[in-house]
């Protein structure tokens, strides 16, 4: 891996802050998304058809039969506001 690393950073008051930039690449784990989806990240997924891009928002993952989640498998809902083809 080349380059500086995205160092994210909660203050005591709940803030959220980024130190050093952000770098052009970075790797997030599967398991730090579902920790953090609707809450300090939100993930989408973004469809190119004939029709055009249809943008799809990351809900959670697909549980395992054990429930735990299955981070290979994305629940994605449509983004409101867009036209239905």
């Amino acid at each position: 891996m080349t380059g500086r690393a995205l160092l994210i950073r909660k203050r005591r008051d709940g803030s959220v802050v980024v130190d050093g930039g952000l770098p052009d690449r970075h790797v997030f784990s599967a398991r730090w998304i579902a920790r953090e989806l609707g809450h300090l990240c939100r993930v989408t997924v973004t469809l190119t058809t004939s029709e055009g891009e249809q943008l799809y928002e990351l809900e959670g993952f697909e549980p395992l039969d054990n429930g735990e989640p299955n981070l290979t498998a994305l629940v994605c809902r449509r983004a409101p506001g867009r036209k239905e083809r």
